[in-house]
């Protein structure tokens, strides 16, 4: 645990200033003075969030699609408020992604045992999904650790009877969900949970739990600031759904259809940042070869129908080429992130479990592979790695090339925080 938790800071710090993916990925990244650190060029809108906590006013913040976020903020603000946005931002973040690792890891050892929480320091020690954007004081920074955290309370929904109890951990998932929008993911995931679980009673307790602080964070901003409900980055989800009943080109349509299943791969791969994926599917196939299939457990079932669902929405729908932008294609397989949980619980749980020695031995190799994979885009940028640059670009294909991240730092120099330039 200690040395994953170092390891884990190292890769942070190595993912800030000009080491920030989701700044250096991008074609013309905004520069900070007097440092030359570079940040996402969304940065203004994510610092109205700020704003609008520090009372400042409303037109500094009002035109931010990113106000619903608000847990991060929050937490954050007495950091930034003190060290300044991007100090005080970078510096919270750092200390919740660490919490929400050493928390996680625990809970495997716990739950599982051992060897599984052994596999979890591995597996979420040298996560690339943390270090894409922990680097900035954006919402994003949470996607991983609150997904580590749902995950848990979903093991709590599963192991209670008390439907009181359920909707209280619901809540709990509602306030995380304030965080991120993680809401589509873990939402149906609990549903699909219960049904398997014939927990029937705790749905509509748990579900409604889950809804009320993202509804009473929309409710605060549309009666009190009069905020629209919806902006620019929620109505693109309506739009999907009704495209589905508008269909006036069949033909168009399935040609769509028939690039499900390329994009399917494209995102399993990329989602997961090519070594995680890689070593779920070698661990599949090594069981099947050995006739030890270990099936996936509820949850694990339960949390990859729901982001296959969701795919398949964003994925197989009619064309809304009138919307701003479209939810599928090879761009953004950072939708589908959360997809990491699955893989990190199954490989763990294989790795506690297993007892024949000829299949333990193959799955050090796997989570050695994995770690060493990891390891070369999360540090690669010091010594900027084309696996690096490629591995970060194809999870989010910001305006840009392949080589864009090796481009900015030949540019700007590669500088974690504190090293000034």
């Amino acid at each position: 645990m200690i040395v994953g938790s170092i390891i884990l800071a190292a890769g942070i710090w190595c993912s800030s200033g000009t080491l920030c993916p989701y700044a250096n990925t991008h074609w013309s990244p905004k520069i900070l003075s007097p440092c030359n650190y570079l940040v996402n060029i969304d940065h203004g809108d994510f610092k109205e969030t700020y704003y609008m906590i520090d009372g400042q006013d409303k037109s500094k913040w009002e035109m931010s699609i990113y106000l619903r976020r608000i847990l991060y903020p929050l937490l954050a603000y007495p950091a930034m408020k003190s060290l300044g946005f991007e100090i005080g931002g970078f510096i919270v973040g750092a200390i919740i992604n660490l919490l929400a690792f050493i928390s996680f890891v625990f809970f495997l050892k716990k739950e599982m045992g051992e060897k599984a929480a052994i596999a979890g320091v591995v597996l979420l020690s040298l996560n690339p999904g943390v270090m894409y954007w922990v680097g900035l004081p954006y919402a994003q920074t949470l996607i991983v650790p609150c997904a580590l955290w749902l995950t848990i309370i979903m093991f709590k929904l599963k192991a209670t009877q008390n439907i009181y109890t359920s909707a209280l951990w619901g809540l709990v998932m509602g306030v995380l969900f304030t965080g991120y929008d993680l809401m589509v993911y873990f939402t149906p995931a609990c549903f699909f949970m219960f049904i398997l679980e014939k927990k029937y009673k705790q749905i509509p307790f748990t579900i409604i739990a889950m809804l009320l602080p993202s509804f009473l964070v929309g409710l605060f901003f549309y009666k009190v600031y009069q905020i629209p409900w919806t902006n620019e980055n929620t109505e693109v989800y309506p739009i999907i759904l009704k495209s589905y009943f508008n269909v006036s080109n069949f033909k168009e349509w399935a040609v769509l259809i028939a690039k499900v299943p390329i994009f399917a791969i494209n995102h399993f791969l990329f989602s997961g940042f090519i070594f995680l994926p890689i070593g779920f599917i070698a661990t599949l196939i090594l069981l099947i070869k050995n006739r030890s299939f270990i099936p996936l457990s509820v949850i694990e079932k339960s949390i990859l129908t729901a982001i296959v669902l969701l795919f398949l929405f964003n994925e197989a729908a009619p064309s809304y080429s009138w919307a701003k932008w479209e939810m599928r294609g090879f761009w953004i397989a950072r939708i589908y992130q959360p997809v990491f949980i699955v893989f990190v619980l199954y490989i763990a749980r294989v790795y506690q479990t297993i007892t024949i020695l000829k299949i333990k031995k193959w799955m050090s190799i796997i989570l050695i592979f994995i770690a060493i994979g990891n390891a070369n885009i999360v540090f690669g940028q010091l010594v900027k790695s084309p696996i690096s640059s490629y591995s970060y670009f194809l999870f989010y294909k910001q305006r840009g090339g392949y080589d864009m991240e090796m481009k900015n730092l030949n540019k700007y120099g590669a500088r974690p925080l504190g090293v000034c330039n």
